[in-house]
């Protein structure tokens, strides 16, 4: 389903101040047919604006009980990981994931790591990170947002949860 908003005027000679703009919002039913164009199947119907959320994001930082040592190791061990996720096998995987997971099965490219945040839970780190992938398909940028729980077993991280 999409939204239209279509602004107007109407003019009327016996008023005065000149035109006066007028916003209605519609919704329709649009499909994609077999050859690809784009078909209207239903007739537009009078709807609600949208309005935008009343929601105000908290800005997260990291929690400075973490070493710059400690959120470079983990930098590290992500953009490797983020390196081979969308192509590689389950079996390669197993070794950054705990209990293992898919592969994305994808052709993207990571990019980077946008403005990762690293927060202390007991034993365990938890990143809140944007992933920037490049997708090779289509020339667009993918952004994913992940919130994982990373735990360090002898020198090597491994993700816990958030996949």
């Amino acid at each position: 389903m999409h939204l239209f908003v279509t602004p107007y005027c109407i003019v009327q000679d016996n008023k005065k101040g000149g035109p006066k703009p007028i916003e209605s919002t519609y919704s329709l039913n649009v499909m994609k047919n077999k050859d690809g164009d784009m078909v209207i199947f239903t007739n537009p119907t009078i709807a609600a604006a949208p309005t935008k959320a009343k929601i105000a994001e908290k800005q997260l930082q990291t929690d400075s009980t973490i070493n710059a040592e400690t959120t470079g190791s983990i930098t590290k061990f992500l953009t490797t990981f983020f390196t081979l996720y969308p192509s590689g096998t389950a079996n390669e995987l197993k070794y950054y994931v705990a209990g293992g997971t898919k592969p994305l099965n994808k052709d993207y490219r990571f990019a980077e790591l946008v403005n990762p945040t690293f927060h202390r839970q007991g034993d365990n780190i938890q990143v809140d990170a944007t992933v920037k992938f490049l997708d090779s398909e289509t020339d667009m940028i993918q952004y994913s947002q992940y919130t994982l729980v990373l735990e360090k077993s002898g020198s090597n991280w491994t993700i816990k949860s958030g996949l």
